[in-house]
This record gives C-alpha cells, sequence and structure tokens, in this order.
C-alpha cells in the first residue's frame, strides 16, 4: 500500500492509542507563556487530538479544534472539524486569540502555507504558539555523528510521519515572513544523560538554550 503524507498521518495518529502527549518541561513553559498573554477568549487548536494543548487555557475560553476526525475523548464543548490540516482550513478569518500547534508543523510539507494559515486566522494582537522537534538539537547532532541519520526520520513508512524539520534560525525567518513579529524561542528536554548531575545539565541547557529535544515558538501578530 503506497501512503502520501496525508494518509501516512491519518493512520499514525487518528487512533485513540496514539495521541500525542506533552512532557512536563513543555508543559511547564507553555503555561507561563500562555499566562503573559492578558486577554484570550477563543482559541484554535491545529491537530488537537483529545485537546491536551488546550487543557492549558482557562474553562470559559472558547475552543476550536482542527484534525482528521474527532477524538472519542475530545471535550463535547470544542469547535470541532475535521479536515486535512496540511490543506486550507475552513474556520474564521482574524477571529482567534491564540493558535496551538502542538507537534504538527514537521508532518506538513507545504510549512510556509502552514504559518500563514495560523497568521491568518488570528486576530491583530493574537498569538501563535507552537512546538515542534528541533532539528538542531544537541541529541539529533548527536545522531548524526554515530549513525548519519537524524532522529525521528525514517525511510519506511508507519515511522513518525514527520516530513520537515525547523531549526530556530529557519523557524525565526518563516514566522517573519509571514507576518509575525516578537518572537520568542525556547528549547526544552534533552541532555537525559545528565540527570544525575542536574548542575551540569542546566549550567548546558543555559549556555546553549536553543539546543534541546523540542523548539517552543511564542510569535505575536501585530
Amino acid at each position: 500500500m503506497l501512503l502520501d503524507t496525508t494518509e501516512e498521518n491519518r493512520s499514525l495518529y487518528s487512533a485513540a492509542q496514539n495521541s500525542p502527549g506533552f512532557d512536563n518541561d513543555r508543559i511547564t513553559l507553555l503555561h507561563n507563556w500562555l499566562q503573559d498573554i492578558i486577554s484570550i477568549s477563543c482559541s484554535l487548536d491545529i491537530g488537537c487530538s483529545s485537546g491536551g494543548f488546550s487543557a492549558l487555557l482557562p474553562p470559559e475560553v472558547e475552543k476550536w479544534g482542527l484534525d482528521f476526525e474527532r477524538h472519542p475523548n475530545l471535550p463535547q464543548e470544542f469547535n470541532f472539524i475535521d479536515c486535512d490540516i496540511s490543506q486550507y482550513w475552513s474556520v474564521p478569518q482574524k477571529h482567534f486569540d491564540v493558535v496551538l500547534a502542538g507537534e504538527v508543523i514537521e508532518h506538513i510539507l507545504d510549512t510556509d502555507f502552514f504559518i500563514q494559515q495560523c497568521f491568518d486566522a488570528l486576530q491583530p494582537k493574537g498569538y501563535l504558539l507552537l512546538t515542534t522537534p528541533n532539528l538542531s538539537s544537541f541529541a539529533n547532532l548527536r545522531s548524526w555523528v554515530k549513525t548519519e541519520q537524524y532522529m525521528w526520520v525514517d525511510s519506511g513508512a508507519n515511522q513518525f510521519g514527520h516530513v520537515r524539520y525547523l531549526a530556530p534560525k529557519p523557524m525565526n525567518k518563516a514566522l517573519k515572513n509571514a507576518g509575525f513579529d516578537n518572537i520568542m524561542m525556547r528549547t526544552v528536554s534533552g541532555l537525559e544523560g545528565l540527570q544525575f548531575f542536574p548542575a551540569l545539565r542546566h549550567f548546558i541547557q543555559q549556555v546553549f538554550p536553543l539546543r534541546g529535544n523540542r523548539l517552543c515558538v511564542m510569535a505575536h501578530k501585530p
């Protein structure tokens, strides 16, 4: 059976048992960023799955979600639209205070189109919060040295479904080209081999703040 990116991602992530999760480092960082946004009345969660990313928002926020199909554990109050998130989304334009995109852009071939759709869906003064594997992480660089193969990428179908990776500098450029400003980036996770040396791990993370495994982004629409 030949799979295109849409069908591969559908087969990998539509099933309930394959819902993506977020580690504590990402949860803490994203929660802190959301606390800094003064007013959120309406949000859009792209690739929402069971709504884990949106759970960081206050319960009174009007929540919208996009995915291949409605996850059985997605809260009923979500305004859910089933769609292929790599294509055009039929959502209100200039409508949302926050657009959330947790671990989805790496599954999209046309990342510029994806980022532009995020920008267009946001109200002026809105924010995009995005997470994705970090191409320039220490772990990825170590994998390349050892095997000449980056992590998360496999030539066979039915692996992770990843087709694009963005390091911090290309991500920053793509966001600016779409119209975003005040772009914040942090990376989390990684260096687990130093878990018994927390001071050393913390020092390395401070010196190299963009070498963690997961790139987290907050970008502002003027």
